[in-house]
């Protein structure tokens, strides 16, 4: 009687412990996909600031071109004015 039941009782330890083994284990995969996608999240925001950020420095760029032309423009405008009076007052 008691050989069976001291069986019985490492049969279900034993049991016990081989699913609290196999629980950890997926526990652990869980806990490691959850870190990759939040990792892989991550990645993809900083991927999508950092486009934001180029595509708004290309912005810039272009204006700050296109202040520099109409800049250029009103110089070249401001010396024909200047060239015209200079050789109206002949």
């Amino acid at each position: 009687m008691h050989k069976k039941f001291f069986i019985l009782i490492t049969t279900i330890i034993l049991s016990s412990s081989s699913v609290y083994a196999q629980n950890r284990v997926d526990y652990r995969e869980i806990q490691q996909q959850v870190m990759q996608k939040d990792r892989d999240t991550l990645a993809d925001s900083r991927d999508q600031r950092a486009a934001k950020l180029e595509r708004a420095s290309e912005v810039i760029t272009v204006s700050s071109l296109t202040q520099r032309e109409e800049r250029h423009q009103a110089a070249q405008l401001r010396r024909r004015d200047r060239l015209l009076d200079h050789y109206a007052s002949f």
